[in-house]
């Protein structure tokens, strides 16, 4: 198994991820400091793993056992289960651990920027149009089992509701299907991040907003299994908040790519910040 490798429990999913850049992922301890640099290469989640289970979040106390072939990690049961399906691997890892904007999946998607720097396998934006876009996740199915996860750091304050993530056509009237965006609460000194997902039947609701302190990494993420999404903020793989609702039905396609940022769109104000991580999971396609 990968030096800064380790499977998390989210949401009844068992996910490969990797370290940050310049760390290691060490039993009882999670991922630490590699002040050795003996984790000197990239970690890449589509890597043959050993069936080592290593689990942090959501109820999971932390554990080390073999899987048996055929097998995979239960998050309900915090132990292990058989499978018939493929083991669920990334379809968008961008994780910056090569000081470049580079797709780590096997789908080594093109990624296109503009006005950002890349230091320490954290990527910056640096001007009102900074931008990372993914252009081959224009007019893609999201189906009905996905996962997505974004890591960011807010710079200072937003005063105007600033775009995380989302995939909004800047043309015409239709909303984002999936969207992250963040804003100054006006009554105290903390941020509201929202986190959105529609389906094509809404049941309830389709987003959630959460009240957390400023100047932290957060890690915003998703999961939609078909009938339930689970919404969640995390600071250095502690749950902050965490929510969710019932759905129904694929994830609503849209002719946008996703983006980091947003995307020249005059909808919302253009994220001010520093990225850390962008994970994208289609499980069921």
């Amino acid at each position: 198994m990968h030096c800064s490798a380790y499977w998390q429990c989210f949401a009844g999913a068992s996910l490969v991820k990797c370290c940050s850049s310049g760390q290691l992922f060490k039993t009882g301890s999670g991922c630490v400091a590699d002040t050795n640099n003996e984790c000197n290469t990239v970690c890449s989640p589509e890597s043959q793993f050993e069936p080592l289970i290593e689990v942090t979040e959501l109820g999971c106390t932390l554990t080390n056992q073999d899987c048996p072939d055929g097998t995979v990690y239960n998050v309900t049961t915090c132990s292990c289960t058989h499978t018939t399906g493929k083991f669920c691997v990334p379809t968008l890892n961008l994780t910056f651990s090569d000081q470049q904007v580079k797709d780590h999946s096997q789908n080594r998607f093109y990624i296109t920027q503009k006005d950002i720097t890349v230091s320490n396998g954290i990527v910056n934006f640096v001007h009102t149009d900074s931008t990372v876009s993914v252009p081959g996740t224009a007019n893609m199915p999201m189906g009905s089992d996905f996962f997505i996860s974004v890591t960011f750091k807010l710079r200072d304050r937003a005063p105007s509701l600033q775009a995380v993530l989302g995939n909004k056509p800047c043309l015409g009237l239709q909303e984002p299907s999936i969207l992250i965006t963040v804003k100054d609460d006006v009554n105290t000194d903390l941020i509201n991040v929202n986190l959105l997902l529609k389906t094509s039947t809404f049941v309830s609701q389709d987003n959630v907003t959460f009240s957390v302190q400023r100047n932290q990494w957060l890690e915003a993420a998703m999961r939609y299994d078909g009938k339930m999404v689970v919404a969640s903020l995390f600071n250095n793989n502690t749950v902050l908040h965490s929510a969710s609702w019932s759905a129904q039905g694929d994830i609503q396609v849209r002719r946008a790519a996703l983006v980091l940022g947003n995307g020249y769109c005059d909808d919302y104000d253009n994220f001010d910040g520093s990225y850390d991580e962008f994970l994208l999971y289609r499980c069921g396609n």
